[in-house]
């Protein structure tokens, strides 16, 4: 599988925290991984919840651990730049089996 690899930036923010009522943003890092980047196809597309079906664009395959948002944490979900665009991790699936343990993730356009 790491034949079909490429490296890709991932961004990553940490959590947001307040000041005096005040939300102040997370640091953002950025991360060089090693992925496989697939466009979804329309069966793939169909079977996402409605919102994000809309805005799906790829498939990411990866040994590093993605996140998406996280809204009881107010933790953002990561950002991926995939061909100079910012897409941003909608749901995330780990696959941990002893074969070929990975990360599938389904990332759509940053608005």
């Amino acid at each position: 599988m790491s034949f079909f690899r490429k490296s890709i930036t991932v961004k990553r923010s940490s959590p947001q925290s307040f000041s005096k009522g005040i939300a102040i943003p997370g640091t953002q890092v950025s991360t060089q991984i090693l992925a496989s980047v697939q466009p979804l196809n329309s069966q793939e597309r169909l079977v996402l919840p409605e919102g994000i079906r809309e805005i799906s664009r790829f498939t990411v395959f990866t040994d590093y651990a993605l996140r998406s948002e996280d809204k009881s944490l107010k933790t953002p979900g990561d950002i991926v730049v995939i061909e100079n665009k910012e897409y941003t991790v909608l749901i995330v699936d780990s696959w941990k089996n002893s074969v070929i343990p990975h990360t599938r993730a389904v990332v759509g356009l940053t608005s």
